[in-house]
């Protein structure tokens, strides 16, 4: 295979890239407005031997619609995509990256089946979430994601041990003030009953 340049997609390329989809069976009219988020790789002679799509939305990312001219060179390829792939995706300042592509190679480069908790952030434009997709975290925001949701759950399982503490406390003090009321009135009724037999006592002067 000659030397490959990676370069961005222009409208020039649609001569080409139409037919590239229409071999893998992609809406090739569909795509054809897009071409902005297509990258290629080319030879000296400007042909493509390979393309791939990156849509971005917000924060994430989608790698989709893959073409390759010879399937053998597949892998080479993709090894000299990929760098810059991710250049792009650092200068959009994306923090994960989706896709439905099948090849091993995007397994070996860290994708993965995403967490229940992760797949509901797909954005919508990416499509339906199914078990064919995969994701992969870029500047380390899925181990953020579960750093913080751990620090989170640690946060409620230490105010909800608080709040515990503050009701056993209100429930004693509570206790204390029923016994305490209780004493208080059964100190009222002792010297309400002294009073009671001591005051006739002293109007009739047998307490001087």
């Amino acid at each position: 295979m000659n030397a490959i340049a990676i370069r961005r997609a222009t409208s020039d390329d649609l001569e080409q890239l139409t037919p590239l989809w229409q071999m893998e069976g992609l809406a090739a009219d569909e795509l054809a407005p897009r071409f902005t988020e297509f990258i290629v790789a080319v030879d000296a002679d400007n042909r493509i031997h390979a393309a791939i799509g990156l849509n971005a939305v917000g924060d994430q990312g989608e790698l989709h619609s893959e073409v390759i001219g010879v399937a053998e060179n597949g892998d080479q390829l993709r090894s000299v995509v990929w760098p810059k792939l991710k250049l792009i995706c650092q200068g959009y300042g994306l923090l994960r990256l989706w896709t439905r592509l099948g090849s091993p190679f995007w397994r070996a480069q860290g994708f993965h089946h995403p967490k229940p908790a992760i797949a509901e952030q797909m954005p919508g434009e990416f499509g339906v979430p199914d078990p064919d997709w995969l994701v992969m975290p870029l500047k380390g925001s899925d181990a953020l994601a579960e750093s913080v949701d751990r620090h989170m759950t640690m946060l409620r399982a230490m105010n909800e041990a608080e709040t515990e503490r503050t009701r056993e406390m209100a429930r004693r003090m509570k206790f204390i003030a029923g016994i305490l009321l209780v004493l208080v009135g059964a100190m009222v009724a002792i010297w309400s009953l002294v009073l009671f037999r001591v005051l006739p006592g002293l109007k009739d002067g047998r307490f001087r």
